[in-house]
């Protein structure tokens, strides 16, 4: 398993079907290991800058990576929408 259970990771592009841009922040709920059809994937959550979930999308192994400690990360914030 390349990324760890519930630990968040950096998207490296962006997924317009889900609104995130490259450089959100999502956690991995769930590891699909790679089959003969399909490569690893991983289902992730996303959640608000006040930790509320906003759902789960499936990404690819070529989508994330993990955040290293040895780099040194600015964390900001965009509006999608206003809160209901």
């Amino acid at each position: 398993m390349k990324f760890e259970l519930f630990k968040d990771v950096i998207l490296k592009v962006d997924v317009p079907r889900y609104k995130l841009k490259k450089g959100d922040i999502v956690t991995v709920v769930e590891v699909y290991p790679k089959t003969i059809k399909h490569n690893e994937h991983y289902a992730c959550e996303i959640f608000s800058i006040l930790g509320k979930s906003l759902g789960v999308c499936t990404l690819g192994v070529d989508q994330i990576e993990s955040i290293k400690e040895d780099f040194v990360y600015i964390a900001s914030a965009r509006k999608l929408k206003k809160a209901s």
